[in-house]
């Protein structure tokens, strides 16, 4: 199943991979049934966001929900650069 592999066993292809409601429902579901310290074990999981991830993946969830998406792809670029680049694009 995807949660079984860590990031560093997936090429970068499938780290940008789509991921489905049912996909995210399901982590969700697993991340809420597991305390922080337990969270901080899953590959790919920060300790520092642990406490975090929770919170992070159920608004995912609800926006997806909300806007009637069923899948969502990551992006491999930060906020910080998109920020820069609309700010390039416009001045």
């Amino acid at each position: 199943a995807r949660g079984e592999r860590t990031t560093g066993d997936m090429s970068p292809k499938e780290r940008l991979a789509s991921l489905t409601l049912e996909e995210l429902s399901a982590i969700n579901a697993r991340l809420c049934s597991l305390p922080e310290r337990e969270r901080a074990k899953i590959p790919g999981v920060a300790a520092r966001r642990a406490g975090t991830i929770v919170a992070g993946g159920l608004l995912l969830e609800k926006l997806l929900r909300l806007t009637g998406a069923r899948s969502i792809t990551p992006c491999d670029r930060a906020l910080r650069e998109g920020l820069v680049l609309d700010y390039l694009e416009k001045n």
